[in-house]
């Protein structure tokens, strides 16, 4: 292990043990039913430090054994593993796959996984399948196959960067007391809807079935906003509500609204008031005016 290695969610630790029996005891309620074993060397330590969040959860772990586990099969959860340090060697579907700590790896529901495992620490985070899954249908227009998304992504990617970045901020900013991610629904509903648009912008690029053109994309993601506000424009509606419909981010939107209808997404909205108001107006009774 070389360099110095920042931890994270030092004030959530769930285990902390030197015990491999108890280690497997509790590892198997917060993660998956799993055999795990010692490869070689006797000594065993294990840090795991977890927040949940409402639709998602971050995981810090620092394991300092080698290890080969079995374990599965994953909950209807997908899993972004993305290590600080070490090696971890992943087996699902037939497949190998080599995590460092620029190659994240992504584990899908329902499947068996094989791991051998080096000393390492690493960041994990949990999304709840059903939230992917809705989004995905807005995104890209059909139901995911999750096992195809088990793979390998480059965290040097911007998408795969800016998520790690993002939950490394947030291993920190949930150790700092007050912080309104315990406390502010609203806050916590935000900065998941930005995870999930990340983590579904990593899957496009390792997964060329997931991408569109970006015309041909923008135009089927504009159309699903329009949809979608021809029945919610009386409700109080935020860009950041209209990024989730189309499963992107907040500057996607805008940029959509401005090259394709001329428009920001606020005039769009307010053109749907103003329109169904004068419609009210010029339906209404005039003896009730």
């Amino acid at each position: 292990m070389e360099g110095v290695i920042q931890p994270y969610l030092q004030s959530h630790c769930r285990l902390a043990t030197t015990d491999l029996d108890e280690a497997r005891e509790h590892v198997g309620r917060m993660w998956e039913r799993h055999e795990s074993h010692m490869s070689h060397g006797r000594a065993y330590s294990l840090n795991w430090h977890q927040v949940d969040l409402r639709r998602t959860s971050l995981t810090y772990i620092h394991s300092g054994s080698s290890l080969h586990v079995k374990s599965g099969p994953v909950r209807d959860r997908l899993r972004f593993t993305m290590p600080e340090a070490g090696t971890i060697y992943h087996r699902t579907n037939g497949r190998g796959i080599k995590s460092t700590a620029t190659r994240g790896v992504i584990y899908a529901p329902q499947q068996e996984l094989q791991l051998d495992i080096e000393p390492f620490r690493s960041l994990l985070l949990t999304i709840d399948a059903d939230f992917v899954k809705q989004a995905a249908r807005l995104r890209f227009g059909r139901s995911p196959d999750f096992g195809s998304w088990t793979t390998a992504v480059s965290l040097d990617q911007p998408p795969a960067a800016t998520l790690r970045s993002l939950c490394r901020w947030l291993g920190h900013e949930l150790d700092r007391p007050g912080t309104p991610l315990q406390s502010s629904r609203p806050v916590i509903v935000n900065l998941e809807r930005s995870l999930l648009t990340l983590f579904l912008d990593c899957l496009t690029t390792v997964s060329p079935a997931t991408s569109d053109g970006p015309d041909e994309f923008n135009l089927a993601g504009l159309s699903r906003i329009e949809s979608w506000l021809d029945t919610h424009f009386c409700e109080p509606i935020g860009v950041e509500d209209m990024a989730l419909v189309a499963g992107v981010g907040v500057r996607a939107v805008q940029n959509m609204f401005r090259r394709h209808r001329g428009c920001t997404p606020s005039q769009a909205i307010m053109q749907r008031r103003l329109s169904y108001a004068r419609r009210r107006l010029i339906d209404a009774d005039p003896r009730q005016l």
